[in-house]
């Protein structure tokens, strides 16, 4: 448990600081290339634990890495006028290029993430009914299930079918399921009680889906993953198809939960973070394409026009554009990003206490 624990936490760093550093870097080069001054580069909020200045610009490593940014001169009320190198001494095209340029970098992460999948992995095959992983105080591991086993029955039904399995104990909440266990050439059974957690899935005609929550059973295994191994020309095109057919169905999906059309499911930094910990748990793969999914999400999500992010600050650089002067003060422009940051912190806050009930929920059940 201490082990699993340090590489969870471990894991946490770097999935959550890469993601933040390259959007924060996109940001970062595209000012120092349009020769905007750059005053601060900070990895995560809260106190700083690590920092070093080198030319004009300090940097942070902070508590919480949930966040991050890049302190562009001359982007205070007030300042400017008198920064010449500042943030709105230049033309409207290149601090558009500034503010697009972190979501960028999340999509050019994405690319690497697959890349390195394809590279040390290839691409994922059918599992296989052998036992990869046996989770640590759940019945399987109770009932004497070991890395290995090769499961070749259930509840009287003899296969190999991963599918077949996984449906027999999931339909099975809180009640035994019986299992036929191949092992060093010898078949042994094991009758197991799963425990009980939820599902959630979209049910219903395109347009008209809601999601539907229900009871499964689960007894802590993991399967065996196969992969076939990819040449680099597949390797290096599907980083960009996999990249591009993600954005796609976020966009679209985005676009339909802002209709109304798509229910919204929402988790927060304490969802991210469980996602992370299992991800560790299943290995390298599985943690390279939470970094693959989050990293698109991040890019995309601060592209949405909406104060306090990339996508709010672009709309009032498109409206000085279109009008030719700002249509507000410096300063009133501000303020509105400030409110946007409080009511954006204030829906994270209310998002990861929904994430925690949802925790203790879950626990009850089990």
């Amino acid at each position: 448990m201490t082990t699993h624990f340090l590489l969870s936490f471990l894991a946490n760093i770097c999935v959550l600081g890469t993601i933040i550093l390259f959007h924060e870097l996109g940001h970062f080069l595209a000012a120092k290339r349009t020769g905007m001054g750059v005053q601060e580069f900070s990895i995560g909020a809260g106190p700083s634990l690590y920092r070093w200045k080198r030319g004009e610009t300090t940097y942070h490593l902070r508590l919480f890495l949930f966040m991050g940014w890049v302190k562009i001169a001359g982007m205070e009320p007030g300042e400017e006028a008198k920064v010449e190198n500042g943030f709105y001494t230049r033309p409207v095209g290149q601090r558009l290029m500034v503010l697009l340029a972190g979501g960028l970098m999340n999509l050019c992460l994405a690319v690497l993430a697959v890349w390195t999948m394809g590279l040390a992995f290839g691409k994922p095959g059918e599992p296989t009914s052998r036992i990869a992983k046996v989770l640590h105080g759940r019945p399987a591991e109770k009932a004497g299930l070991q890395v290995g086993d090769v499961i070749v029955g259930i509840n009287g039904k003899r296969t190999r079918e991963v599918q077949t399995i996984y449906e027999e104990i999931s339909n099975s909440p809180g009640r035994p399921v019986e299992l036929v266990v191949e092992r060093e050439g010898q078949e042994l059974v094991f009758t197991i009680t799963t425990y009980v957690t939820e599902e959630q899935s979209l049910e219903g005609p395109p347009g008209e889906e809601t999601i539907v929550t229900r009871r499964v059973g689960k007894i802590g295994i993991v399967f065996t993953q196969t992969f076939e191994r990819l040449s680099l020309g597949e390797v290096f095109q599907a980083g960009f198809v996999n990249t591009a057919r993600v954005v796609v169905g976020f966009t679209i999906a985005l676009w339909r939960i802002i209709t109304g059309t798509l229910p919204a499911e929402v988790g927060g930094p304490v969802r991210l973070v469980q996602e992370i910990n299992l991800a560790t748990y299943l290995g390298l793969y599985s943690v390279l394409q939470l970094v693959f999914q989050f990293t698109i999400i991040i890019g995309l999500i601060n592209l949405f026009p909406f104060p306090a992010l990339d996508g709010g600050r672009m709309v009032f650089q498109l409206l000085e554009w279109v009008y030719g002067r700002p249509v507000v003060s410096r300063r009133k422009e501000a303020a509105i990003h400030a409110v946007g940051l409080v009511m954006l912190l204030s829906f994270m806050l209310l998002i990861s206490f929904n994430d925690v009930r949802r925790i203790l929920h879950l626990r009850q059940l089990q």
